[in-house]
């Protein structure tokens, strides 16, 4: 029974919202671990684990997930307790969680492993990201979310997403490109040229490619080629 069919059913059992945030997504060099959270409070609920990850009770409110055939997509808030700092030093630490990825597992209690029905298959997946931190006190972090579909029409701070146009500096620390060698200058439409001069990026994917597929003896056409590609070829979007 798909967990679909499963919330239409007469008696499902307990129904669960389960949270993952992911900081890989974020412009940390150095992200943390991901939190494993679910809504509720220590004292009453203990830790549960699915899918072998551990998930700790956490007040916390999360409204806006409600979709609509008509208008702009759901941008959910999500209220986290921070009575005691915890958050607070959470925010600091990792800038506020801009751009972090966050993951909405809805299951059922029968499927936690543990149970005889235990299945990580069995669960609905939302990801929506982190835009902006909205409110910070002393009861409460909030925080505004985007959906990962959405996510194509925000601008994060420090850089814009584009599908295809480089946002580094030409030779700058983040394109990390040298420029000395004499056999790899191409002007802006990726054609050959011999002057240094004349050597100019074309911001596009081919562009990189060309140095550094060639300088390092990589196949030009190889997927796992590691180029420092300011850009966000899965995205779709070009600019």
């Amino acid at each position: 029974m798909s967990i679909a069919s499963d919330i239409q059913a007469y008696s499902p059992g307990q129904l669960l919202d389960l949270y993952v945030v992911d900081f890989t997504t974020t412009n940390l060099d150095n992200p943390p671990d991901p939190l494993h959270l679910y809504p509720g409070i220590k004292e009453n609920f203990g830790d549960i684990v699915f899918g072998t990850e551990t998930y700790t009770p956490w007040p916390m409110e999360i409204t806006g997930f409600k979709k609509s055939s008509e208008g702009p997509l759901p941008r959910p808030s999500m209220k986290v307790s921070n009575v005691t700092g915890f958050m607070s030093n959470q925010m600091l630490a990792y800038n506020d969680f801009i751009g972090a990825k966050v993951s909405r597992y809805r299951t059922f209690a029968r499927y936690l492993d543990g149970q005889p029905a235990a299945d990580f298959g069995a669960k609905k997946v939302e990801i929506y990201f982190v835009e902006q931190k909205k409110t910070e006190n002393k009861a409460v972090v909030e925080l505004l979310l985007v959906s990962a579909i959405d996510i194509m029409n925000v601008t994060l701070p420090s850089r814009k997403m584009y599908a295809n146009t480089c946002m580094w500096a030409y030779k700058s620390e983040d394109c990390s490109w040298p420029g000395t060698d004499s056999g790899l200058y191409f002007d802006s439409n990726d054609t050959p040229v011999v002057n240094q001069a004349d050597d100019t990026c074309g911001k596009r994917l081919s562009s990189c490619k060309n140095r550094f597929c060639s300088f390092n003896g990589t196949d030009f056409d190889d997927p796992n080629a590691k180029l420092p590609y300011g850009a966000f070829p899965a995205l779709g979007r070009t600019g």
